[in-house]
């Protein structure tokens, strides 16, 4: 780093040995650190390479980055509140300063995860206290150097510029520009333009040849009209756009996105980017510009942020129910064992049956989160869609109602499609019930099917879907429809446009997770007063649909253990360990408890006879309930196992379907469940 520190130091003394200038105005360097002494070091050993800006946190390190442009930031790893990774995250989301180097400071983090994830968040460098003040200055003072020569080289450019407009000046200087312009600007998507400096964007002067085929509106028509481009800006963008052009005079270059009406009446996105350029004594004479549209790029970034946004969201509520579950398992064994030993005449009774009935929608709620978190526990198997739409479709008139026309057009032949039916079947029933509630006086429902092919490149492809085959469901109402500015919200979770009281705002975000953790997708199409399209894509099996299976009741006496059959229970959480064990007690199964992995093994190797370890999966000390079952296996081959969780997800991988017994769960789920994996009826 210091030879690259001496080699730049020696390139500036030849360019000023040559003539050049030095820069007007010093480098700005910003030290972040939550320690002043730090701070105070670190100014010492730079404060001769440029104006030194210090910062404790990361909040007002963000202060301090609205206020100006900086050469460098050091930054901090660790600092309370925003720490240095979040700090330089939101550094880089911010147009301004996407580019300014960030060099990592750390006394601490020291792994080879740590300083990966320094390099990922764009830093140039990534430093380990204490560090060598000489090795530090040599680092910074690269640049240091080259801020000092972009600053130059902008300076320059406008000078180019203005050597630019003197030749323009002359007719014939002018036609020869015209013509190389129109030989490179003619197959560009980007339109050149040239103005007037006044009070909007000036009169246009100059409008380059291919703006038809970006704009609709011919370059003729541009200089016609000179109200042309502010009347068509979109009216909640026009005052923000004026005002910004109004103060180009004073910052002399300018980028900035809004929305404008093409000629065939769509507003799209573009990124107006204009640059002053004055005479020689310092006046404004013109504004040079391009005009580009960007409507993909905006589309694709909204995309991101939105799944962006879903994933946090997923995450904390993925987190929340698994909570719950806990608790929920002990509020539903305690409270079914209790109803067992009253009089169901009792007054109590009926007051643990309602309890239950609360939790139980406690328990619905728990697994919508997780639903909406892709988190829910699925079972995937091939299925026809249009047995299934068949087999439902009494039920959907029903859900439909008297006024509503319901049409089925499902196509002729469609692939079997891989997901879990009975959550698809939730899915289907929940767009017909919203799309009942979006036509209060009635109307016309049509449900669809079909095949689709998704190729590399097709817009499904760009919506996440992978190429391949998939077979699509659509439900479409002749309803209220959907505001635009709600289009891109409509699959948050809580949020409604119904009336207090009549949605939970679920619906759609469960949906949009069972699609997306079936491998699929959903999608919207809607006009106000017109109506909407929701459209779930599924993946195609590779197999012939099941027939659909008929669900039968559990009804009957609970399954019992036998000639004292011993249970290992491994839970961590106290209160599911001491329901566990009270019931499987009464089932008549003998239980050694362990509340985690390491006292489970050693529990594994004294006892004579285990016949089945029921683990939890998530487990503390360092082993899950996965390794649990292999370690204790490699004790005692053969021994069965029964896994339960409330993370579904976190089970699915392993566990499988057969031998998990997913929480919250009944004292009779838990008695067949032990009863299948021990063997025996």
């Amino acid at each position: 780093m210091i030879d690259e520190a001496e080699s730049l130091a020696g390139t500036t003394r030849l360019a000023e040995a040559l003539g050049g200038a030095p820069a007007a105005e010093r480098a700005r360097i910003l030290v972040v650190d939550d320690d002043q002494r730090n701070l105070f070091a670190i100014e010492k050993v730079l404060e001769d390479l440029g104006e030194i800006v210090l910062a404790s946190s990361g909040e007002e390190a963000l202060k301090c980055m609205l206020r100006a442009d900086f050469a460098v930031v050091l930054l901090d790893v660790f600092m309370p509140g925003l720490s240095g990774y979040d700090t330089a995250a939101l550094i880089r989301g911010r147009d301004r300063s996407r580019h300014t180097p960030i060099i990592f400071l750390t006394a601490v983090s020291r792994d080879p995860g740590d300083i990966s994830r320094g390099y990922a968040m764009g830093a140039v460098d990534y430093v380990l206290k204490p560090v060598d003040p000489l090795i530090l200055k040599s680092k910074v003072a690269v640049f240091a150097e080259l801020f000092a020569k972009t600053q130059q080289e902008r300076r320059l450019l406008e000078e180019n510029l203005r050597v630019r407009t003197e030749k323009l000046h002359t007719e014939e200087a002018l036609r020869r520009a015209e013509e190389r312009q129109a030989l490179i600007v003619k197959s560009l998507p980007i339109v050149l333009y040239a103005g007037e400096v006044g009070g909007m964007r000036g009169a246009p002067l100059f409008v380059s040849a291919n703006a038809k085929a970006v704009c609709g509106y011919a370059s003729e028509e541009f200089l016609a009209s000179p109200d042309l481009w502010s009347s068509r800006i979109h009216p909640e963008d026009r005052n923000r756009v004026l005002q910004e052009f109004g103060l180009l005079p004073q910052s002399g270059v300018l980028a900035i996105e809004y929305r404008w009406r093409r000629a065939d009446g769509q507003y799209r996105f573009f990124l107006d980017q204009a640059v002053l350029v004055r005479d020689e004594n310092g006046t404004a004479k013109e504004i040079f510009g391009t005009f580009l549209d960007v409507t993909e790029r905006k589309r694709l970034e909204q995309q991101l942020v939105q799944s962006q946004k879903m994933e946090a969201i997923g995450r904390m509520t993925g987190g929340v129910a698994h909570d719950f579950n806990n608790m929920l398992t002990i509020v539903f064994g305690n409270l079914d064992r209790l109803r067992r030993t009253l009089d169901p005449a009792d007054k109590a009774a009926k007051r643990v049956e309602m309890a239950l009935h609360g939790a139980q929608r406690c328990a619905e709620l728990t697994k919508q989160m997780l639903a909406f978190a892709r988190r829910q526990m699925l079972r995937p198997a091939p299925f026809n869609f249009n047995d299934l739409v068949a087999k439902t479709a009494s039920m959907l008139r029903r859900v439909a109602g008297e006024t509503i026309e319901l049409e089925i057009a499902a196509a002729p032949e469609p692939w079997p499609a891989l997901a879990d039916p009975a959550q698809f079947e939730g899915a289907l029933v929940n767009l017909i019930m919203n799309a009942r509630d979006a036509m209060p006086r009635g109307g016309r429902l049509t449900i669809r099917t079909g095949n689709a092919t998704v190729a590399p490149g097709d817009a499904l492809a760009e919506a996440s879907l992978l190429p391949g085959h998939y077979v699509w469901v659509s439900v479409t109402d002749t309803g209220t429809g959907i505001a635009p500015e709600n289009l891109d919200r409509v699959f948050e979770p809580f949020f409604t446009t119904k009336d207090s009281g009549q949605g939970t705002g679920l619906g759609l975000s469960i949906i949009y997770g069972f699609a997306k953790q079936s491998g699929g997708h959903i999608e919207v199409e809607s006009e106000p007063e017109t109506g909407s399209t929701f459209r779930i894509y599924l993946p195609r099996a590779a197999s012939a649909a099941l027939p659909m299976a008929e669900h039968g009741d559990s009804a009957g006496s609970l399954p019992r253990g036998r000639n004292g059959e011993t249970i290992l229970l491994v839970e961590d959480n106290e209160q599911v360990r001491h329901f566990a064990a009270a019931a499987l007690n009464e089932l008549g199964y003998t239980v050694i408890q362990a509340n985690d992995a390491r006292q489970a093994l050693e529990l594994v190797g004294r006892s004579r006879r285990i016949d089945l370890l029921f683990s939890d999966v998530v487990l503390g000390n360092g082993m899950n309930g996965f390794e649990l079952a292999a370690a204790a296996r490699a004790q005692t081959p053969g021994l069965p196992v029964l896994f339960t969780s409330a993370y579904h997800q976190a089970a699915a991988p392993e566990a499988g379907s057969s031998n998990l017994l997913p929480k919250p769960y009944w004292e009779h789920e838990l008695a067949t469940a032990v009863r299948s994996a021990i063997g025996g009826p």
